[in-house]
């Protein structure tokens, strides 16, 4: 079977950066979707991080463009505590 997923490590590699780096990116929603095994290891798939790495692309450092694929899984993030406050208030 082929696995078009890349590991942390992979990903810190191909992008020059510290799994540590990648660990807290997911923590506050930064970079590309990523989904856990059962055994708690974390995978990327390859098409998500060609799509970041895509809508990453930048032509000046003026241009300050949101990532649209972060705004996305920020208003996820944010309706997922909202309805776990909601819960915890009722």
């Amino acid at each position: 079977m082929n696995d078009n997923s890349l590991t942390t490590e992979q990903l810190a590699a191909r992008w020059d950066v510290t799994t540590e780096t990648l660990a807290r990116w997911r923590t506050e929603a930064i970079g590309p979707p990523f989904f856990k095994l059962v055994d708690r290891r974390v995978k990327y798939r390859l098409e998500d991080i060609e799509l970041y790495e895509s809508e990453s692309m930048r032509t000046s450092t003026a241009d300050n463009a949101r990532i649209p694929s972060n705004d996305l899984r920020l208003a996820a993030q944010r309706e997922r505590a909202a309805a776990a406050a909601q819960g915890a208030s009722a």
